[in-house]
């Protein structure tokens, strides 16, 4: 069995911020909008409360954009998949220069991405569960005619 990871603490830099705050403060200075934490990075996040881009741990940004935009972004070599544990995330892409006046353009397009998404209520828990449970049972029950 392998040992527990440990978790990456950010370490501070020499003026006591981590690298994360450190960009997020230059960046808000560029960029007019609220920088929050989620998930342990700091957040860009619409009106409507929903994260748009966010600082990884190397201090890249994760951008929030159309899947054909983050296609084009990936070909041409200005950013590469947003990948979460084995899962790359179809929406993502991270950008190596978040403070580039490219960057700040693309920022700004993820923003209005995001705020042209339609709102879904969420679900309450217990919703989703049901909604799950009703799933596997599909699923299982599928794999029982096919055989």
């Amino acid at each position: 069995m392998a040992p527990a990871r440990k978790p990456k603490t950010p370490q501070p830099m020499e003026d006591g911020l981590t690298l994360r705050q450190s960009v997020a403060m230059r960046l808000q200075g560029k960029f007019d909008g609220e920088v929050s934490w989620k998930f342990g990075h700091a957040s860009f996040e619409t009106d409507r409360s929903k994260v748009f881009c966010f600082i990884t741990r190397e201090g890249h940004l994760a951008l929030k954009l159309p899947q054909p935009r983050i296609a084009e972004l990936i070909e041409a070599g200005m950013a590469k998949p947003l990948c979460m544990g084995q899962r790359s995330m179809r929406e993502w892409a991270v950008v190596p220069d978040p403070e580039s006046a490219t960057t700040l353009k693309l920022l700004r397009a993820a923003q209005l991405y995001v705020e042209s998404l339609p709102v879904t209520p969420a679900k309450p828990r217990a919703a989703r569960k049901l909604a799950a449970k009703k799933f596997s049972a599909k699923k299982s029950s599928a794999s029982r005619i096919a055989r």
